[in-house]
C-alpha cells in the first residue's frame, strides 16, 4: 500500500523495482500503520486491516 504522491514518485523514477518506492515519514505516521520508532511500516497491522 502506497500514498498516492508515493506511488506518483515511483512511476516518475521508471525503474519498476518495489525497492525504489519511497515515502515521507510525517506523511507515513498519519497512516496508522507507520513507527517512527523503528522507521518502517508495521506490517501486521497493515495486514490485518487488509
Amino acid at each position: 500500500v502506497a500514498l498516492p504522491h508515493d506511488w506518483l514518485t515511483w512511476k516518475i523514477l521508471g525503474t519498476g523495482r518495489l525497492e525504489d518506492l519511497v515515502t515521507d515519514r510525517s506523511d507515513a505516521s498519519g497512516t496508522g500503520y507507520f513507527d517512527p520508532v523503528t522507521n518502517e511500516y508495521r506490517r501486521d497491522i497493515l495486514a490485518a486491516a487488509l
